[in-house]
């Protein structure tokens, strides 16, 4: 059995383009001061006072909490979860932190992962990093970084 259908011109699809107002480059954003300073940084998820106030390149990122990623201006692919998580991160990619102040110092070093209050605060250009747990590892040398294999504090 075949069957054809004759659609109304409203129900095709269409291409869509940006009405006045909205991101072209896929950026989702809210909060005061939130994405200020984007130039071409896409698919960008910024909630929360400051979160990716700095970030003009940047791109695949994602802050949720104040002042998350504040300072974050070329970096890919973090995800920042509460407050001052990764907020000094300028260029470092592939990081993940989750808790207030989780990362917060951390600058360039990448692969870095941090779950858990103050986790890896202090560690400024170190990479491949992990540490959980409440203050886990947070006096950690600023450029230290342990090999991928190596026994991290949990």
């Amino acid at each position: 059995m075949l069957v054809c259908l004759a659609l109304p011109a409203a129900a095709r699809a269409q291409v869509f383009t940006c009405p006045s107002g909205c991101d072209p480059r896929r950026n989702t954003f809210s909060g005061n001061d939130a994405f200020m300073s984007n130039t071409t940084g896409s698919d960008n998820t910024a909630i929360g006072i400051g979160a990716l106030f700095r970030n003009t390149t940047g791109s695949d990122n994602t802050a949720s909490g104040a002042l998350t990623l504040d300072f974050n201006a070329s970096g890919i692919e973090n995800t920042a979860v509460g407050l001052q998580a990764l907020a000094e991160n300028t260029t470092g990619s592939n990081d993940t932190a989750i808790g207030v102040n989780a990362l917060g110092n951390k600058t360039t070093g990448s692969n870095n992962t941090a779950s858990g209050v103050n986790a890896l605060q202090n560690n400024t250009t170190g990479s491949h990093n992990a540490a959980a747990g409440s203050n886990a590892l947070e006096l950690i040398p600023p450029a230290n970084s342990t090999p991928p294999q190596a026994t991290v504090r949990f």
